[in-house]
């Protein structure tokens, strides 16, 4: 083994290298990961815009957590702990304490559906008296047009076959 006559540019480790070598390149390495390491591209993180030395050439982001800011999509949060519809029904329980299918005579009571009677294409809100918690098998005929739903009152709705 021969004498080490330069230092890694990087580490500064005792290295031998040919005489040729180290005049032909301005930095000798002792490796290949010190190489890789000194000669890494800096980016600008595309959510905070701080400086980033990224894994991967297509990285982005500096981290994962401003990864998940710039996401596309459904935002996750810790304070999420209800989906829409499930807050929808919550509504409809405290303040109208229903224990069955609000359509008149259905005794149904395992799982509802959030119900708008008049559709949102039509400028229908999810909001007291346009929403209904009906049963599955009721949804599935309203929007089958097997059956027409009429208000009697903000919790009450009547069914009508259609013929």
């Amino acid at each position: 083994m021969r004498k080490p006559n330069c230092e890694c540019y990087r580490c500064k480790k005792p290295v031998y290298r040919r005489p040729k070598q180290i005049e032909q390149f301005n930095h000798v390495y002792c490796s290949r990961s010190c190489y890789g390491l000194s000669n890494q591209i800096v980016k600008n993180c595309s959510t905070c815009l701080k400086e980033f030395k990224p894994d991967k050439t297509t990285s982005r982001y500096c981290s994962k957590g401003c990864a998940n800011i710039g996401r596309k999509g459904i935002k996750y949060t810790k304070n999420q702990k209800q989906n829409s519809s499930r807050r929808r029904l919550d509504l409809l329980e405290k303040q109208f304490d229903f224990q069955d299918c609000m359509i008149k005579g259905c005794n149904y009571n395992r799982t509802y559906n959030v119900h708008r009677l008049l559709p949102g294409k039509e400028g229908g809100k999810y909001a007291i008296g346009n929403m209904f918690a009906i049963c599955p098998n009721h949804h599935a005929e309203v929007h089958a047009n097997l059956i027409t739903l009429e208000k009697i009152n903000d919790y009450t709705l009547m069914e009508h076959e259609k013929e």
